[in-house]
């Protein structure tokens, strides 16, 4: 390993640094004094929030296509898309839903309220019935199998007292 160039330059070394404490000033937002006493930040923001469920989207280019079609209506302050759960965000001054849910619509996707309870859930059959429809198709088939095995042997395996009829008896007479 080859050492750095310091091109005429002399490195000071290391002993010659004196190390301080730093000083934490009087206004500093760290201190406590100062953290007590600060004004509430207002979070309040002018017109209404409304929030919808998005479904349709599959990546976070669907996600921004909303976002853009959102911002170009007229009286829309903020639209923001949660990509991660499906969910879209807007601050606007006044109730623009109907065209929110249209510019939504146009774009290709579908809106449902968030408070809306008009999606059932899914039910615990629909959700498993891959699973199930599996675990049936296995079982006929390992029935299938051993039936067909069975029947396809039978001439290769005779029961012993077929061994009787076939033998002719050489001891009579």
């Amino acid at each position: 390993m080859s050492t750095p160039d310091t091109d005429g330059k002399k490195v000071p070394p290391f002993t010659s640094f004196r190390l301080a404490p730093a000083i934490q000033k009087a206004d500093s937002c760290c201190c406590e004094e100062h953290c007590a006493s600060s004004a509430p930040v207002s979070t309040a923001v002018a017109g209404t929030r409304y929030t919808w469920k998005i479904s349709g989207m599959d990546c976070a280019a669907c996600a921004r296509k909303v976002e853009n079609a959102v911002r170009q209506i007229r009286g829309v302050n903020q639209a923001q898309v949660l990509f991660a759960t499906e969910k879209l965000v807007v601050d606007a001054d006044a109730d623009l839903r109907a065209q929110i849910e249209r510019a939504v619509q146009k774009a290709g996707y579908t809106l449902r309220s968030e408070d809306s309870r008009d999606a059932a859930p899914e039910s615990r059959l629909k959700e498993n019935l891959p699973l199930i429809t599996l675990i049936i198709m296995m079982a006929i088939s390992w029935g299938w199998s051993n039936l067909t095995t069975r029947s396809a042997n039978w001439p290769l395996s005779p029961p012993p007292w077929s061994v009787c009829i076939l033998l002719p008896a050489r001891r009579c007479g």
